[in-house]
């Protein structure tokens, strides 16, 4: 069952994430665009949000998130 919705604004050096779930308010929050801030992500949606499984909607700029979506469809989240 999905349990939250993620919508992301990629940039260059950074995105922006705002999660909405059935457990919480909607949050927002900036991570850098490399594998860090991939990582600070899942941690941010598992531990902070205690979102066990999402669906992700990211805004196409150029080549900006390809290795986000790369790093989300293989997460186990």
């Amino acid at each position: 069952m999905i349990d939250g919705f993620a919508g992301i604004d990629i940039g260059k050096f950074q995105f922006d994430v705002a999660v909405i779930s059935k457990h919480i308010p909607t949050k927002h929050r900036a991570f850098t665009n490399d594998q860090e801030g991939f990582e600070m992500l899942l941690l941010w949606l598992e531990g902070e949000l205690l979102v066990s499984e999402a669906r992700f909607c990211m805004e196409a700029t150029g080549r900006y998130g390809e290795q986000l979506a790369c790093f989300l469809r293989c997460c186990p989240l």
